[in-house]
Formats: structure tokens, C-alpha cells, sequence
């Protein structure tokens, strides 16, 4: 192994740029596959549950495009790759917003379902809509989207879950996502450990927290509260 420059190593004559913010984000990927096949295994066949499992595979795909395509191999693929993980992160959204919503109809009624389902719907094809155009093909729009579905859309249902109907999956949703302010402040404020452990680094191995808190929810489903 050669250190090249500052944050990039040499492995075997491979150059692998920004290894630590790569490590962490393909461990981020892999952690969520492998929650993603712990959920697939107990063969619930309710489509809000399959939703849920369709949201660790895709931030699966998220990271793990990333930690590859984004960091580490960043100096063979264009800017426009990136848009592969981008995608993967809206995906992720669209498919967490449907899964609570739908496991949630009982609660929140069809007439809330209906407005929350098309109002995601809208949500993503807005995005995919500025992610084609060039002009506005930016990280903050992924941002921007994810602040949205996660914190303006999917948290205030499972909030009112919890408030209302004390149901125990939406407490550990909720406090999932609540838990993901903490490595988007780590992200936004640049709060790093160490040149080779920086804020990029540390919200990974935070994210990671934040997958097994959501995991521990969607465990805790009732099969019958679903469709």
C-alpha cells in the first residue's frame, strides 16, 4: 500500500481516492443489504412491508455508488455519474414515503393516504426533473429532497402514529429519522475528526446507527396495519 497524496492510498496499483469516506460509505451499503435480507427473509407479503425492504436496498445502492462511483473511482467516472447514487437516494425516499403511509392508512385515513400519495409522487418526478436538467443537476437538490420526504413528509405521519395511536414501530421511526439530523449536522458543519476521518466519515458510520434504529421499526409492524 502507497499513500499518493494527502487522502488518496495505492492498493496493488489501484488509486483509490478519499479512502476513508469511501470505506465508510460501501460499509453504510452494505450494512443496509444485509438489514435489507434480514426483512426479505420473513417473507411478509403485504405491499407496505415489501416497500420497506425496497428502502434499505436502495440506500444500499445509494452508498454504495458513492462510496465507488463518488469517492473512491471518482477520477475515471464524470460528474454526471454521480446522478446513479442520486437517483438511488431519491428512490429510497419515494419508497420509504409509500411503505409508512400505506402501513399507516388505517390510522391516517384514505382521504389522507390519497393526498401524502400523490404529493410523493409529485415530489419525485420534480426531482428526477432538475436532476435531468444540467443546470440544476446538484447535490443540494438531493439535499433539499431528502429534507423534504424524510422530515416534511414521512416523520409528521409517524409522529401522529405515535401521538394517536401509540403505535410502537412508528416511535422507532420516529426516532430514526430524528436521529438523522445528527449526521446531517455532521455533514453540513464539517465536523470531522481527523484529516483522514472527516465529517463525510464520521455521518457515515452515524448513518449506520440510524439504519439499525429504522430496522428495529419496521421489525415491529403489525402484518394487519398494512396493504
Amino acid at each position: 500500500m502507497e499513500i499518493r497524496e494527502p487522502n488518496n492510498i495505492e492498493i496493488f496499483n489501484i488509486l483509490i481516492q478519499e479512502p476513508m469516506r469511501s470505506s465508510t460509505d460501501v460499509l453504510v451499503g452494505i450494512v443496509s443489504l444485509i438489514l435489507c435480507y434480514k426483512l426479505y427473509k420473513t417473507k411478509i407479503a403485504s405491499t407496505s412491508y415489501k416497500a420497506f425492504i425496497f428502502y434499505f436496498f436502495f440506500m444500499g445502492l445509494t452508498t454504495l455508488s458513492a462510496g465507488t462511483i463518488g469517492h473512491a473511482f471518482q477520477y475515471i467516472f464524470s460528474y454526471n455519474w454521480k446522478t446513479l447514487g442520486w437517483s438511488f437516494s431519491a428512490l429510497s425516499i419515494f419508497v420509504l414515503q409509500q411503505a409508512s403511509y400505506r402501513s399507516l392508512i388505517d390510522l391516517i385515513g384514505k382521504k389522507v393516504f390519497k393526498i401524502l400519495n400523490v404529493a410523493s409522487f409529485l415530489q419525485i418526478f420534480f426531482f428526477f426533473g432538475l436532476i435531468i436538467n444540467p443546470e440544476t443537476r446538484l447535490f443540494t437538490v438531493v439535499q433539499v429532497n431528502s429534507a423534504i420526504g424524510l422530515m416534511g413528509m414521512i416523520l409528521p405521519v409517524h409522529l401522529y402514529a405515535v401521538y394517536q395511536g401509540n403505535i410502537k414501530s412508528s416511535r422507532w421511526i420516529s426516532l430514526a429519522l430524528l436521529w438523522g439530523l445528527v449526521p446531517a449536522v455532521v455533514y453540513n458543519f464539517e465536523l470531522g475528526i481527523h484529516q483522514w476521518f472527516d465529517h463525510s466519515a464520521v455521518s457515515h458510520i452515524l448513518m449506520i446507527i440510524f439504519l439499525i434504529i429504522m430496522y428495529q421499526g419496521v421489525k415491529r409492524i403489525v402484518p394487519q396495519h398494512q396493504f
